[in-house]
């Protein structure tokens, strides 16, 4: 008997949060204080996208220089991820993260100062990407930073700046 109730209890609850889920996913805008704040941020499963996600997209592509001749470029953050999806290493996704997070810190310094020719930021994100990604006899690295903006399904990819720096190894 009690093992009936218990599962009574669970699907009870089971109906709930699946429904109260898709309440929240479907109405962004009902606010109605502490608790759903609560479930929106620990409970309610996603994360699903916002506009801005949608019609701004930016990435890092990176190339080096050695003996002469630039590499391709290649998107590390992306690298990562899809290695993350192919083995299944928690460390490939943390670590896409933590890129994306270096060059979004740069994007938004940039674009609360946009005269400004080198930041902290830019100083930061080189050290971090030429000493994870950048091999040794590299002498000097260049940053693409590009947005992807998304309206009336059209897709336009831009470059926001090209920096070229020598590697500090």
């Amino acid at each position: 008997m009690k093992l009936l109730k218990f599962k009574r209890t669970a699907a009870l609850l089971l109906v709930f949060y699946v429904l109260f889920s898709l309440f929240l996913i479907l109405m962004p805008s009902f606010k109605a204080g502490y608790v759903t704040t609560v479930f929106r941020k620990y409970l309610l499963p996603g994360p699903f996208f916002t506009e801005d996600r949608i019609t701004q997209t930016y990435s890092l592509l990176v190339s080096y220089r050695h003996k002469g001749t630039w590499s391709e470029k290649y998107q590390p953050a992306l690298q990562n991820y899809h290695a993350f999806l192919n083995t299944g290493n928690v460390t490939n996704m943390y670590r896409a993260r933590l890129d994306r997070y270096f060059y979004y810190q740069y994007v938004s310094a940039k674009y609360k100062n946009p005269d400004s020719v080198a930041n902290e930021q830019l100083q930061t994100l080189t050290k971090y990407f030429v000493d994870l990604y950048v091999p040794k006899e590299a002498d000097s690295v260049k940053f693409s930073f590009t947005v992807k903006e998304v309206s009336d399904f059209k897709i336009k990819t831009d470059t926001l700046y090209a920096i070229t720096r020598s590697c500090l190894h």
